[in-house]
Order: structure tokens, then C-alpha cells, then sequence
């Protein structure tokens, strides 16, 4: 039972009844009134005046006594009877409090110095005349006897009292006022709240407990807070998966409006960061007149977002708004998800042997050896099984990849998915993933030389031989399928420019001692559009030329040309990186590589590039070949080419596979321009030759296609962006003319598929300090948790302050004010020595 009074309430009003000992130093002062004594004494003229100043004292002394002691009584009555203030902030409340005891303490401060002014002796002559007696007094001597002006001794304590007294008000208006702390006291109800619902609705929340989902159960609680439990005056919910059709994120009073939209909510796209959520809901509570405010996360808090440590920095520009962390974990389930797939390395064309990575996770609290297989178009492959070993989740060893071998047999667009043999059910969507990867039936080469025609034994000669080392064995094997992957075309540098390259994978330039202009920009679009360029660079190369024309403006080189650098002695490759796929699985170690001899070269940049990264060195650490990116495409330079006396490069085994390597190129970078996530931006690879085309697009489960349009990039490229990317699942695309097709994969956000989530007490820690926060499980622990708040903060210490504040000057009034009786004959005696000296 509650009592209330405005914004104050007392949890015991009962005890209020203990005001009545206020009257108690009241009875005790009519109780123990003593009479004055009638004295006979010969003359009572110069006692007059005295006595009637000790009356008037005890007079002041008496009721200021009785005041403090009759609110010492009240005051503790008050504070046994529990006063409450609701609603609002509990900074704001006992800022006001404070605000009335240090007016009330003031106030007493200045009384005291009052009486003290009041009381304090006049001098000789104004008392005589005061008496009645005119004494005879030379002006001089009566112009320095003036007494002090009475204004100046009480004008700056009354004026400090009456700003104590506005000040004491002031805090006692905001306390009793609703205007500061509206709430209602006894039970909670949102008549003065505005509540921001943050609802996670990433692809975690779709893991299954029973027959619903977390997100199901969250929708459901969502409904019964907004409906039921809060009822706030106004509302808003943001959605951490907004979708294509989220629900308005303003604060609305409609709230009918808000629950029809949690009807549309579902999984799709990516989850946005925890911490802009945040931020957008302190904006849109800043923006209410509401004084209670509320910012309520439904979610499981599992994934990357639920881990910055900055998710709740923005609650720091308002500390009074409530933080209400609602967990959605019911248990923890025994599931284990693919969180993401890729082309480790190989070739995308027939013939060539890829490999496919799966990174994995275990969700569950127990070690499990769960089983994968491939499937090609959602057709089983046979013998591609694989498993792995998985530790407890949040264990080291929770996280594995596993790798999976396909030949590639057949040209075209192709969707490889890896799936989970034996599903648990609990997050269906994350038991497969899928990549598509287009596997060309042939790739096309070119390679440009200085000479009009191939020479035999110039470097163009070597490369042409390396990528067509069966040009005369004929075209195509008994399955039908060509019986090599690469044709080569040569061309004379003078004449390449003019040639159309959109079927050119790979353009290798063979020792050309320089470049036109026209050609290096034909270049340089050729690779910013994700084409391939491999520089083999041999003794008949213009260094000046190369720096003016390929690498000063254009980059086309990771660094410029220093040298030549021709020695007597020769030099071995003595490293080389087995991470590229130029060099991955040809040897177990880097012996082989070393049978490479070079005794010309030309210097990268004083052996170190400012752009990409070295492939191989040499024994003195000299660059021999390196890699950077331009664009969407690869460069690689060669220090040294054959030929040309240089190197023995060409009469190696590791020529031929190096070579064939970069004109294929590898099938990851294929596959990354296939794949991709839920929101990504798409570039669909149409040649330039289709630029004014426009391109169609078919949305997995969605009534019709959408329009692409053709524009241009920067370079003035012709490009064609989709970015309805938010649908999971396989997207087909054509041309308008259907001359050019093709596919591409969007698939769920890997990291929601982590269903270990961060505790609720450890994110609570990382609110700013002072924020209320309050963490509950399901919508009945909240209501307890709000039923708490409802009670109010509480005032009794504060007002135990004030009686002991009162109390201290009390006794120190009484100390003071203490008659003196011993005195009083001193007094007299010296009160009528002054008159009589003033007398005469």
C-alpha cells in the first residue's frame, strides 16, 4: 500500500502518524513555563531596559528552539514512514534534495547571525535615551557615540535567508511537483515512458527450440511489452535485419500501427552494429518530451556485434535513459553450422583440380566429429566426404576448416555446395553453403613480342611454347573435351592496340623494349577491368622509357626499373612463396626451385617495391619475380626473361606450370566476383564490347526481374551494378539480348551463424557508469524489475541528513541561548557604570 502526494509517496504511511510527536516539545514548553519572579529593589529605572532585553531574547531563543526541536520529531517521522519520489531521475531527485537542505541549513546559519545582530549591545548614550535620560554630551563626543546603522548589520544575512528560503522552496516545489516525477507510485505503467525496442532479427535468432524460434519467442515478448507489461506513450522498435520492409523507426503513439508491423518481420539480409542501433535510439529519445526513457534489447547476443565493447557508448550523452538487456537463450543447442565456403586454389577450366575450404563451427557444449559432402548443381559428388574433429564451443578447437578436392569436367556456371551430412535441425539454413564458379572449356592468351612474327628462341617464343605445348597434336581428346586448356595468340607491340582483348584472360608482354602511350592506357583498362598481365622483362628493354611511360603515371610496374644488373657469376632463386597459387602443391619444399639460374636481371626499386608483394629472390635477396593488383585485376613482373642469355628459366621444369598458372589464373579470384553476402554490391562480369546493354536479373523468390542499367566507372569504364542483394540464395542474370548469362550466390552472413552467445552481466559492465540497467529473461522477471523502479528512490537518507543538521544547531541554540544567572548582576552593575560615565 502506497500513499501519494504528487511525485512523493511513503512505503509506510502508517508510521506518518509519528507527527504527532512534533507537538511534544510544545506540550513540554507550556508544561514547564515558569513565571517570573517579583523582586522588591528600592529603584527599578535603570533595570527597566534590561530586563525588557532579556525577555524579548528569551523570546526569539524559545521559538527558534521549538521550532527545530519540533521538526527534528516531524522529520523522523517522515523518514521511518520511508518517503519515496517516483519517475524521473534519481540524480535529478536528490539534486533537489540537496538543494532543500542546503537552502534549510542556510537559512538556520543566517537566523542564528540575525539574533546575534539583534542582541548585540547599543552604546551608552543610545541606551540612556532609550531610557528616558537626556545627559549633556559635547557634539564631538555625541557624533562618535552614534550607533552603527542597524541596516548595514542585517542586510546581508536577511538578504542570504530570503535566497535560502527561495532556494529551500524551489527544491521542496520540485520533490511535491508531477511536472520532475510523474510516475505513478505503487505499480508500474509507461503513461509518462517513451521505449526504443531494439529486436534482433539476424539469422541466429532462427535457430529452433522446440517448435519455435528465438525470434518467434522475441516478437512474442515484443507484442506482450508494448501491449501488456510497458504500455509506453510512445514507441518505436529498430530492427537489427531491417530488410527491404522494415517497421518506421520514429517514435510513434500509435501503437496498434507498431504491432501490425511486428507481423512482417522476418531474417533478411545483415545484421546491423550493435553499437549505431544504440545511438539511433538515444536520438530518437532525445528527440521525446517524455521524462522516462527506455532503450530495451531483445536478442540471443551472439555474433560480432554483441562483442564491441562500444555498443552502449552513446547511452553516455543521456545517463538517465533505462538500459533493459532481455536474453534470448533458452538453452544451449547441439548444432554444428558452416559459416563459410571458398575456392582455396586451382584453375577455372575443365581439366583442372580445384579445392574447396568449409570453415565450421561448433555450437554445442560437447566434442563432436561431424561429416560434410559435396554437391555439384545439388547433385551428390561420390567420395567427397569429409569430416572433422570439434571441440566444445568456445573451446580452441571449436573452429576448424576442412578442404574438399572436384575435378572440373564440364564448361559453364557451376554452383558447388558443401552440406552437412546429418543435420540437427537447429539452424537449418547454416548446414550448407554454396559458391559458384564459372569453368571456361578454354582460356585465351595473348602474348606480345617486339618482332612483326614469333622468333624462335626470343622470350615471346619460350612463353608461346610453354602455353600451347601440344599445338600440333590437334584440338580436341577422345571425350571431345580440348586436350589443352590454354590457346595462345602472338601479336607485334606496334599492332596489339588495335586488337580487341575482351577474350583475353592473361596478355603476356615478352621483353619489348617500349611501350606507345596508346598501348600502356589500353593496358591499364584492360587490367583495372580484372584483367591479367605478366611482364617478362630481358635485356632489350628501355628502362627510361618503362619508368616514363609504364610505371610513373600508369603503375603498370610495382616499382621502376633500375639497371640492368648483368654479373660474371650467377646467381640461384633461393626462395620462393608457396602460398601463391603459382607455386602451391609443385614441390614439397623449395629445392627444386633453386635449379633457376640468373646472371642478368633487371632491379625492382632498389630490391624493394612499394606496391604488391615479392613472389621469389634470388641469393643475394634481389627480386626475381613479383605480384600487385591494379583494379580489379593482377600484374606480374618477372626480373629477368629467357632468351636472351639472362636466365635458364625456360629450360627448367617449373617454366611450363608457372606460365600455365598465370594464364588460367586462380579459381578463388574467379569465385570472388561470383559469391558474395547479404547487401554486397554486385558488378556483373559483361564484357565492355555490351556496353549500352542492360542486364536482367532474377531474385531468388521474388515475382519477376529486375533491371540493371549500364553505366560508367571512373576510369569511364562500362559497368553494371546490382545491389538487391539482401535474398539468400542463387541469382541468374542475362543480357536484354540473352547473348551473355550467368549466375552468382548470396549467401547467409557467416558470423550469425556463431550461436555462443556473450553473457547479458558481462555487456552490462560495459554501459557507462551510473547507467540503471536491468537485465531479465522473460517478461514476468521484467515486470518484477519494473515493479521495483515503480517503488520510487528513496528520500530517507536524505531526510536523516536534515535531522541531523537540525540537530547539531539545536544544541548549538541551546549552548548559546543558556541563561546565565550569575551574570545578570555584572551586567546591571555594567550597564549602569556606562550610563552614569555617559551622565557626566
Amino acid at each position: 500500500m502506497l500513499m501519494t502526494l504528487a511525485a512523493i509517496n511513503f512505503s509506510d504511511p502508517t508510521m506518518l502518524i509519528g507527527l504527532l510527536a512534533a507537538g511534544i516539545p510544545v506540550l513540554l514548553h507550556l508544561l514547564n513555563r515558569v513565571r517570573a519572579p517579583v523582586v522588591q529593589f528600592p529603584t527599578l529605572r535603570f533595570l527597566r531596559v534590561t530586563a525588557q532585553k532579556t525577555s524579548r531574547r528569551r523570546q526569539v531563543q524559545h521559538f527558534l528552539l521549538l521550532l527545530m526541536r519540533m521538526a527534528v520529531f516531524a522529520l523522523m517521522a517522515m523518514a521511518i514512514a520511508g518517503p519515496l519520489v517516483h519517475g524521473g531521475s534519481p540524480l535529478l531527485a536528490y539534486g533537489m534534495l540537496s538543494l532543500l537542505l542546503v537552502g534549510l541549513a542556510v537559512m538556520a546559519i543566517m537566523a542564528v547571525l540575525l539574533v546575534s545582530a539583534l542582541e548585540r549591545p547599543k552604546g551608552p548614550v543610545s541606551q540612556a535615551l532609550a531610557d528616558g535620560i537626556a545627559p549633556t554630551v559635547p557634539p564631538a563626543l555625541s557624533q562618535a557615540l552614534k550607533p552603527q546603522s542597524r541596516l548595514r548589520q542585517l542586510g546581508l544575512p536577511a538578504l542570504a535567508m530570503i535566497l535560502a528560503l527561495m532556494a529551500a522552496l524551489s527544491g521542496l516545489f520540485g520533490l511535491s511537483t508531477n511536472k520532475f516525477f510523474p510516475a505513478m507510485g505503487g505499480s508500474y505503467n509507461g503513461a509518462s515512458t517513451a521505449c526504443v525496442i531494439i529486436l534482433d532479427n539476424s539469422q541466429s535468432m532462427l535457430a529452433r527450440d522446440g517448435n519455435q524460434t528465438r525470434l518467434t519467442h522475441a516478437v512474442r515478448q515484443t507484442r506482450a511489452l508494448l501491449n501488456q507489461v510497458i504500455r509506453p506513450v510512445q514507441m518505436a522498435i529498430l530492427l537489427t535485419n531491417p530488410g527491404s520492409n522494415p517497421i518506421p523507426d520514429s517514435l510513434s503513439a500509435n501503437r496498434l500501427g507498431v504491432l501490425t508491423g511486428l507481423l512482417r518481420v522476418t531474417s533478411i539480409g545483415r545484421a546491423l552494429p550493435m553499437r549505431e542501433l544504440v545511438a539511433r535510439a538515444v536520438a530518437l529519445l532525445d528527440q521525446s518530451k517524455e521524462p522516462n526513457k527506455m532503450v530495451l534489447i531483445l536478442s540471443d547476443f551472439a555474433g560480432p556485434s554483441s562483442s564491441d565493447v562500444q555498443a552502449f557508448a552513446a547511452l553516455k550523452q543521456n545517463p538517465s535513459i533505462a538500459l533493459v538487456l532481455m536474453p534470448q537463450e533458452f538453452s544451449r543447442p547441439d548444432d554444428v553450422a558452416i559459416s563459410g565456403i571458398k575456392i582455396i586454389s586451382g584453375q577455372p577450366v575443365v581439366g583442372s583440380r580445384i579445392y574447396l575450404g568449409g570453415r565450421i563451427i561448433n555450437n554445442g557444449e560437447t566434442a563432436v566429429v561431424p561429416r560434410f559432402h559435396l554437391l555439384v548443381d545439388a547433385v551428390p559428388v561420390a567420395h567427397s566426404q569429409a569430416k572433422v574433429e570439434l571441440g566444445p564451443a568456445g573451446s580452441q578447437d571449436s573452429r576448424r576448416t576442412i578442404k574438399i578436392a572436384y575435378l572440373l569436367t564440364q564448361a559453364g556456371y557451376h554452383v558447388f555446395t558443401l552440406a552437412l551430412q546429418h543435420s540437427s535441425q537447429v539452424l537449418s539454413w547454416a548446414d550448407q553453403r554454396s559458391v559458384s564458379l564459372n569453368v571456361a572449356d578454354q582460356v585465351n592468351a595473348l602474348v606480345i613480342g617486339s618482332s612483326p612474327t614469333l622468333q624462335v628462341d626470343s622470350t615471346a617464343f619460350y612463353v608461346d611454347s610453354a602455353l600451347a605445348p601440344f599445338s600440333g597434336s590437334g584440338t580436341a581428346g577422345h571425350l571431345g573435351h580440348p586436350i589443352w586448356s590454354i590457346v595462345p595468340t602472338y601479336a607485334a607491340a606496334n599492332t596489339a592496340a588495335t586488337m580487341p582483348w575482351a577474350r583475353y584472360g592473361t596478355i603476356f608482354i615478352c621483353d619489348v623494349p617500349r611501350l606507345s602511350i596508346a598501348l600502356a592506357d589500353k593496358l591499364t583498362r584492360y587490367v583495372r577491368s580484372g584483367g591479367r598481365i605478366c611482364w617478362l622483362l630481358g635485356s632489350a628493354v628501355d628502362s627510361v622509357e618503362y619508368n616514363r611511360v609504364i610505371w610513373k603515371t600508369r603503375h603498370l610496374l610495382p616499382a621502376a626499373l633500375v639497371g640492368p644488373v648483368v654479373r660474371q657469376t650467377s646467381l640461384r632463386v633461393d626462395w620462393i612463396d608457396i602460398r601463391s597459387h603459382i607455386f602451391a602443391g609443385l614441390f614439397k619444399n623449395q629445392d627444386p626451385f633453386r635449379r633457376i639460374v640468373v646472371v642478368g636481371r633487371w632491379g625492382l626499386g632498389s630490391d624493394s617495391i612499394p606496391l604488391g608483394h615479392v613472389l621469389s629472390k634470388l641469393e643475394n635477396s634481389a627480386i626475381f619475380l613479383a605480384q600487385h593488383r591494379l583494379g580489379k585485376g593482377r600484374i606480374y613482373t618477372f626480373a629477368s626473361a629467357p632468351g636472351g642469355g639472362w636466365t635458364n628459366l625456360a629450360d627448367t621444369s617449373l617454366f611450363l606450370p608457372m606460365m600455365v598458372r598465370i594464364a588460367l589464373g586462380n579459381a578463388s579470384d574467379s569465385a570472388g566476383t561470383t559469391s558474395f553476402g547479404p547487401g554486397q554490391a554486385v558488378a556483373i562480369p559483361m564484357p565492355a564490347v555490351a556496353a549500352g546493354t542492360s542486364v536482367e536479373v532474377d531474385i531468388p523468390r521474388h515475382a519477376g526481374p529486375v533491371n540493371v542499367a549500364c553505366s560508367r566507372n571512373s576510369a569511364g569504364l562500362p559497368q553494371w551494378i546490382f545491389k538487391h542483394t539482401r535474398r539468400t540464395g542463387i541469382y541468374h542474370w542475362h543480357s536484354f539480348n540473352h547473348e551473355y548469362a550467368g549466375e552468382f550466390v548470396v549467401n547467409p552472413p557467416g558470423d550469425e551463424a556463431n550461436l555462443l552467445p556473450v553473457p547479458a552481466d558481462h555487456l552490462a559492465q560495459e554501459a557507462p557508469k551510473g547507467q540503471p540497467v536491468f537485465m531479465a529473461s522473460s517478461v514476468t522477471e521484467l515486470l518484477q524489475e519494473l515493479a521495483k523502479i515503480s517503488q520510487g528512490t528513496s528520500l530517507m537518507p536524505g531526510v536523516l541528513a536534515v535531522v541531523l543538521i537540525l540537530a547539531v544547531l539545536e544544541a548549538l541554540f541551546a549552548n548559546r541561548y543558556k541563561p546565565a544567572v550569575d551574570n545578570i548582576g555584572a551586567e546591571f552593575n555594567r550597564s549602569s557604570a556606562e550610563l552614569s560615565a555617559a551622565a557626566q
